[in-house]
């Protein structure tokens, strides 16, 4: 049997493949809900990745979304930080160190 961590309200999405109520259930404890996001950050990354190497620009943006939203969530329940904490420390780190955006790259040997 294998195991996936899906959207909270994935139930309610029009369209959604209806499945019997015993193939739902809560996570045990912060540790599997951890766990299970781990392994979302890379089936999401996976994904970004194929919208890549297609260059699908619109799969990139969703994915892109996906992955941001599940690391979001990884850092909330290791840490507690809430998104706004989160992206509040984004932008510290930019103020004080910059950002990705420039491109920079460090050829050192």
């Amino acid at each position: 049997m294998s195991i996936k961590l899906v959207r909270d309200a994935i139930r309610e999405s029009p369209g959604f493949i209806r499945c019997s109520s015993d193939q739902w259930r809560p996570v045990r404890d912060e540790a599997e809900h951890a766990a299970l996001l781990l392994k979302k950050i890379h089936e999401e990354l996976g994904e970004l990745l194929e919208a890549v190497a297609s260059g699908d620009e619109a799969g990139i943006r969703l994915e892109g979304c996906d992955l941001l939203e599940v690391l979001t969530c990884f850092i909330h329940v290791r840490t507690g930080a809430t998104p706004g904490q989160i992206a509040r420390g984004i932008e510290k780190k930019q103020l004080e160190r910059g950002g990705f955006y420039g491109g920079l790259v460090w050829d050192h040997p």
